[in-house]
């Protein structure tokens, strides 16, 4: 089951910045999208790991792992690629 309990670590928007040319629109479209796909992603991984269907795991780590490059989670990135590279057994 995954941990539901709520990571404190701080998001570092330094890449997000540097890609947006420091636009605050920009990074505030993307904050808003990353706000409102992460929370529909993780629910369709929760959903794929509990059916063990690893197949499905890796493309939704596949989908999750970029977003998390914008805010600075190279945590959560590295945790996308594994599930991602999981053989889909």
């Amino acid at each position: 089951m995954i941990d539901h309990s709520k990571n404190t670590q701080p998001l570092d928007l330094s890449y997000l910045r540097d890609m947006s040319g420091d636009s605050a629109e920009f990074m505030i479209e993307m904050l808003e999208a990353f706000q409102k796909q992460t929370p529909i992603y993780m629910a369709d991984l929760e959903k794929a790991v509990v059916a063990e269907d690893w197949k499905a795991t890796s493309e939704c780590a596949h989908k999750m792992k970029p977003t998390f490059y914008y805010v600075g989670r190279e945590d959560v990135r590295i945790t996308c690629r594994k599930l991602k590279e999981m053989p889909a057994n």
